[in-house]
């Protein structure tokens, strides 16, 4: 697989983080800003804890921030998890000494380099893909769904050259509500795009399932009835080979994404207990 090639599955990988979740919307079609009514949790969201992911609770809102603990180099992790006393739980508590602390703050699009190359529906929203914001995420919360548009270089002449990744169509990432068991396929198409000055065209195949649920514990917060969900994806670009890999995600009720376990490049199975990067939600 060819240099750019490899960079752009990189970078598509760390879209799924889906960016900071606002939970303060009714699910009536409207979604919520930022200055919502708090609620029980003191955000404007009570959670059921059915097990499912309902449209209610998984918001994003401009200007929320979401920080997150995130691992240097690789990591050992269960992605199963463990029995305890007929639960199953998840204990992502440890801190390494070299885990660097990530803030993940949603920003508007207006006003970005190519914005004219994506759609300016609502709730479309930028996040950062790195520590230092060079890299950015493009999502869209709709009703239904959470989805991703692409990724883009935060500057359109960086030190490192251009990214621009743009699909040609939304790729679902969640569709609520979403419970175990639940699980749909989207492709999309990157043509004319680049990664770090170099062109680049290619299609991905994005699979997504509700694995399982448990008890997460993080290293400050433990949460009860968090739904698994695995995004397998599968990638052909226009020059090298075919590649794969596989994202764990951890989503809460009214906290949206709270962890993450991303494989290495490769990889096909969500059974995997090497990860290439972790990340759970922490001061």
């Amino acid at each position: 697989m060819n240099r750019s090639a490899t960079a752009m599955a990189l970078l598509t990988a760390l879209v799924a983080c889906g960016g900071p979740n606002y939970p303060d919307w009714d699910g009536s079609g409207e979604l919520p800003s930022a200055s919502g009514g708090a609620g029980a949790n003191g955000v404007g969201c009570r959670p059921d804890l059915d097990g499912v992911i309902a449209d209610s609770e998984l918001a994003s809102a401009i200007g929320a921030t979401v920080r997150y603990f995130v691992s240097t180099g690789e990591r050992q992790v269960d992605v199963e998890g463990a029995a305890i006393e007929a639960m199953r739980v998840w204990d992502l508590s440890l801190v390494e000494d070299s885990d660097r602390l990530l803030a993940v703050t949603a920003l508007p699009t207006s006003g970005a380099w190519f914005a004219d190359r994506i759609a300016q529906a609502d709730h479309t929203y930028l996040v950062p893909l790195d520590a230092d914001g060079a890299l950015l995420g493009i999502m869209q919360r709709r009703p239904g769904a959470l989805a991703a548009l692409g990724s883009a270089s935060a500057e359109p002449d960086p030190p490192a050259g251009q990214t621009l990744l743009i699909y040609d169509a939304p790729v679902d990432l969640f569709r609520l509500p979403l419970g175990v068991g639940d699980g749909w396929t989207s492709e999309a198409l990157i043509t004319d795009g680049k990664v770090q000055g170099l062109p680049i065209a290619a299609r991905q195949t994005w699979r997504v399932e509700a694995l399982r649920e448990g008890q997460l514990v993080l290293p400050d917060l433990t949460f009860e009835r968090v739904l698994q969900v695995a995004l397998f994806i599968h990638q052909e670009a226009i020059v090298g080979p075919p590649t794969d890999w596989v994202q764990i995600s951890f989503l809460a009720e009214c906290y949206g994404e709270v962890a993450r376990f991303t494989s290495p490049l490769g990889v096909t199975s969500a059974s995997f207990d090497t990860a290439s990067e972790v990340r759970r939600l922490g001061f």
